[in-house]
């Protein structure tokens, strides 16, 4: 069976394809990526902090310094009242959301819809202009939805699962290498 090659239908194809693949796309980044990330964040500062910062106060608290004979703990030279209030001034400055990365992460997710937007308009006007033209064509818009929606069913099913059995499970770096980079800036600072 020879199948002629059908310029109208292989644009329609590629638009609705397009359409279709940045739409699922824009979501799946929106409602599962954006969300495992910050968990997956989420935890690797928790290790870092149940683990090796503990273990780094702890080392601090045993080693001792001797002043004029008395052998105390580092930690006795410390304002803990100070301490707290400083820690509390730091908490209450980082516990909303940094106004510019909102901000930013806004305008993103606007300029994803406004793409989205472009796209259906781009994809809406081809077919009126195919359609009702000064050359109508004949569309068979209901076999081409149908194709790209079960196409982007099974791409998208697939996508899904190699995000969150693959991708959502790689570790992207050592919760080692945090604890040096914040020991390190600690001791950079004395």
């Amino acid at each position: 069976m020879s199948r002629e090659f059908n310029k109208t239908t292989f644009i329609l194809n590629i638009l609705f394809h397009i359409f279709i693949l940045f739409t699922f796309l824009t979501f799946i980044f929106y409602r599962v990526v954006a969300h495992t990330e910050k968990s997956l964040v989420k935890n690797e500062f928790d290790k870092v902090i149940d683990g090796n910062l503990n273990q780094f106060l702890n080392e601090l608290d045993n080693t001792k310094i001797s002043v004029n004979d008395d052998d105390k703990s580092v930690k006795d030279y410390i304002d803990w009242n100070e301490v707290e209030k400083l820690s509390s001034k730091q908490i209450e400055k980082t516990e909303k959301p940094d106004p510019e990365i909102k901000s930013h992460n806004d305008e993103v997710k606007y300029t994803a819809y406004i793409m989205i937007g472009i796209i259906f308009a781009g994809l809406i006007g081809t077919i009126l202009y195919l359609k009702f033209g000064e050359k109508k064509q004949n569309i068979y818009l209901n076999h081409l939805i149908l194709e790209n929606v079960i196409t982007f069913c099974v791409i998208g099913g697939l996508e899904y699962l190699f995000y969150t059995k693959i991708i959502s499970q790689f570790i992207p770096t050592y919760p080692d290498s945090a604890s040096i980079e914040m020991i390190n800036r600690f001791k950079s600072y004395f």
